[in-house]
This record gives C-alpha cells, structure tokens and sequence, in this order.
C-alpha cells in the first residue's frame, strides 16, 4: 500500500513530478488550459449530436481533474476559464455577458458555488492524501533505514564471528606450536621498580616441554610470580629480562635445574615494553660431553706426565753408571726432559676451570724455559706482568 501510494503522488503530482523541467506554476497553468480546452471541445461534441444540453455540466470533471493532477490553483484556473467561457458563450444571450433571465445569472452563481465547493473538498483530499503519502513516505523511509542499520549490523556480526573464529583458529595453531616445540617456553609479564627495573616477573603462559626440562608443572606456574615459585631467585633472571625489554636484543645464559639435574641455556627476548619470553634450550649433552673431555684431557695429560716422568728416571739411572763425559750429558738430557715435564704440567694447568694468577704462572713459564737454555747468559727472560685496575 505505502508503494501504491508513492507511485500515486509520483504519477499525479504533476507540479512535483516536471519541477526540474518547468517551474510548478506553469505546469499549472499548462494543466487547467488542457482541462479547459477537453471540456470545450467535448461540450461541442456533444451539442452537435444531442443539440443543447446543460451549460455547466463539462466543467465538473475539468476542475476535479486539474485539482487532482495539479493542485487547487490549476483547479481555480479551471472554475474561472470555464465560468466565464459559459457565461460568454452558452448562457442566453449567447456571444456576450448580458443575461436573458434573472434565472440565468443565479444558474451561473449555484453552478459557480458548487464548483468552487467542490473544489475545496477535492483540494482538501487532494492535501489528505499529499500529507498521507508524505508520512508514509517517512515510514517507509525509516523503515528502510531500519533494514539498512538490521542489514549493516549483521553483517558486522558476521564478519565479527568470521573474525572470531579466525582468532579462535589461529590461537588453536599458536597453541599447538607452542606445545609442539621441544624447547621449553615461558611468556612473562616484568614486574618493575620504581626507577623502571625489573625486580621480579609473572608467568603468563608455560608450554608442555617446559615442566620436563625444570619439573615445575604449568598449575604451579600459570599466573604466579617468579619470586614465589622458586625463592631464592637468582638475579641473573631479572637483569636479563631487564636488559632484553630495554635493548631489544636477546640475553642468555646457563643454568642447571635443582629439579631434573639438567643444564639449560635460557634465552630472554623482549615482546613488548613489559612482556618478555623465556626459551629453556637443553644443553645437558654438551655439558656431558664437555665433562667427558676435561677427563679424558687430564687422563691424557696425566699419562704424558708420567711418560715423561718415566723418561726422566730411565735417564738418571743410565747416568748414574755411565762415564764422565756420558753423565754429563745423560744429566742434562734428564734436566730438560723435567722441563719439559714442567711445562706440560703448566699448560694442562690451564685447562681447569680454576681461576690462575697470570703474572705468578708467566714468571714460572719463563723461569722453566730458562733451564732449557744453554747459554743463559746470552739470553735473559723477563716473566713480570702489571696487575690491571679493577674495572668494577
């Protein structure tokens, strides 16, 4: 019904209809001059096949047509073109303004009256059904409006459940890569100081191979802060998370869990101004092997000592029984042997994990080469070493 109604107002407005073409006012003219001439030229119509019938009787319809398609001036226009060509033309006397009877004049003031009542009823209806289309219009229109926000809502809905899904998915992934990795993983959020410094952290995320690496499980992780899952703390865990949330760069470095026994190198790296991620990398093998090499390096050594040891000796007893000049040589054969003993035993030295003195070990390196010296007194080795400031 409201479309029915729009299409009437569209169709029969006229005016409304050619206003970009032509202003209102001459399409109104335009309109009670067409009504105008159709009712003439029908009434001529009609006089030549029946003779004379009722003046008036034409314009009736002319002024209800030219009200309903152009308003209630074009409908005026209509009364007073139509009265007046009547009175002029059709009205005794004909061809003037002059009436016959006192009759004739009230016939043209009843017949004017009715079609300016008529006009009035037709322009109110007309008005009725103008404010009629005009509130439906409205209707329609905030309706439309209505279907446009419902459309435009669903369609974000959609695409927001499109987008929740995707997050859904993709945190499933991330989830499944996470635990699938054989590191293990830790997301943390730094707890900071006042002057901005890491003093101690939150676990906000652990993955699966994190709690075979140290033993602590993911209930006792998830959600609490460092500090309280493993105290005494080492401040090594809060300065390399400091460190990676201001620089950027990544910080490492060995550790060996309480738990399981087994060395991890931890690698810290910012995610952002307060997040950081731990990697728990297992390098228990290489320790393993490193520990196999240290011994199987001292055995070796040990055993070259000894061989040199051995030698050493065998070269004593052959100079105890030998003669002069052969002594002589035999002794300083054994003398250098023991240097070179010494030696080794300087440079296996080193080899260890123990902190050395460099000055005191370079002055017995020299002072052992000296002894392998023949001339010493051509040659002088100087073994002393300037302590350096400490830089700390």
């Amino acid at each position: 019904m409201e479309t029915d109604t729009i299409h009437w107002r569209l169709r029969f407005d006229l005016p409304k209809r050619f206003e970009s073409l032509v202003p209102p006012v001459i399409t109104e003219i335009l309109v009670a001059a067409v009504l105008v001439l159709f009712a003439i030229g029908t009434r001529l119509l009609v006089e030549l096949a029946f003779g004379d019938v009722v003046e008036f009787a034409l314009v009736f319809p002319a002024v209800v047509g030219a009200t309903l398609l152009a308003g209630w001036r074009a409908g005026a226009l209509v009364v007073c073109a139509g009265q007046v060509l009547a009175w002029y033309f059709l009205l005794p006397v004909k061809g003037s303004f002059q009436f016959a009877t006192a009759g004739n004049a009230m016939s043209l003031a009843l017949t004017t009256g009715a079609e300016a009542l008529m006009l009035w009823f037709v322009a109110g209806y007309r008005g009725a059904m103008g404010r009629l289309v005009d509130a439906e219009g409205g209707r329609i229109l905030a309706l439309q409006q209505r279907v446009e926000a419902l459309d435009a809502q669903a369609r974000a809905d959609a695409k927001l459940r499109r987008h929740e899904q995707d997050l859904h998915q993709t945190r499933q992934n991330l989830v499944a890569i996470y635990d699938a990795s054989a590191d293990g993983l830790t997301l943390c959020r730094a707890i900071k100081s006042a002057q901005g410094e890491v003093v101690d952290y939150q676990v906000l995320e652990v993955n699966k191979a994190h709690e075979k690496l140290t033993g602590a499980t993911r209930a006792q992780m998830l959600g609490s802060v460092v500090s309280q899952i493993m105290p005494p703390v080492n401040p090594l865990w809060f300065s390399s998370a400091d460190r990676a949330i201001k620089t950027g760069e990544m910080q490492q470095f060995d550790v060996r869990s309480i738990a399981t026994g087994r060395w991890l190198n931890i690698r810290v790296s910012r995610v952002s101004d307060d997040l950081f991620q731990q990697t728990f990398v297992d390098i228990n093998e290489r320790y393993a092997l490193e520990e196999q090499r240290q011994h199987l390096l001292k055995e070796m050594n040990h055993r070259i000592t000894n061989n040199l040891q051995m030698v050493a000796s065998f070269l004593h007893l052959q100079a105890g029984s030998a003669g002069p000049g052969v002594k002589d040589q035999l002794q300083a054969a054994e003398g250098r042997v023991q240097v070179l003993a010494n030696l080794h035993s300087l440079l296996a030295y080193t080899e260890s994990d123990r902190e050395i003195d460099a000055g005191a070990y370079i002055s017995e390196l020299c002072a052992q080469l000296e002894k392998m010296i023949d001339r010493p007194q051509d040659i002088k080795l100087d073994g002393a070493c300037a302590r350096a400031a400490n830089p700390s």
